[in-house]
């Protein structure tokens, strides 16, 4: 795993996710699934960063760091099924690395792929990315469906490495 550039730079992306889950939590993120965000928060941030006042700590951050952790858990998962798939060349079909990555996994465990929490992160990050509400209408996602997106990351890429790294 080691030498291939492409598991060492998703590995390096998946560590990244943890740390900013880590600050979320150590910067007390909580849970406000179906909340809509405030304006006057996001102007009193907006006022304080023109002023050079950059935020070490309170809900605001660790939200920040929480969809921080969503976009690489999402980024890593894209990448994760490509190894798994063996698809690794830009463009190909979303679907046919889902289907191929499934299968393949499927196939070195006699079992299917638990992918359930990652799933719902890809989908909420790219509601975040393409819907210009963004997450207005409220988030789906919660921490303990990120925490455990990171360990349906890390059976698929240990499940590729175990059965040889096809």
């Amino acid at each position: 795993m080691q030498t291939d550039e492409g598991v060492v730079s998703t590995l390096d992306f998946l560590v990244g996710a943890l740390h900013a889950l880590l600050c979320a939590g150590d910067l007390g993120f909580r849970d406000r699934s179906g909340r809509a965000p405030q304006t006057a928060p996001i102007r009193e941030m907006a006022e304080n960063l023109t002023q050079g006042c950059v935020r070490t700590d309170g809900a605001w951050l660790a939200g920040f760091h929480f969809n921080n952790a969503l976009a690489r858990l999402a980024a890593v998962y894209e990448r994760a099924l490509k190894i798994a798939s063996g698809r690794r060349v830009r463009g190909a079909k979303q679907k046919a690395i889902v289907t191929d990555a499934l299968a393949r996994y499927a196939a070195w465990n006699c079992t299917a792929w638990s992918c359930t929490n990652i799933d719902e992160v890809y989908d909420e990050v790219n509601n975040l990315k393409h819907d210009p509400a963004g997450l207005y209408k409220g988030r789906k996602v919660e921490f303990d469906n990120a925490v455990r997106a990171t360990d349906e990351l890390l059976v698929l890429l240990e499940a590729w490495n175990s059965a040889g790294r096809p």
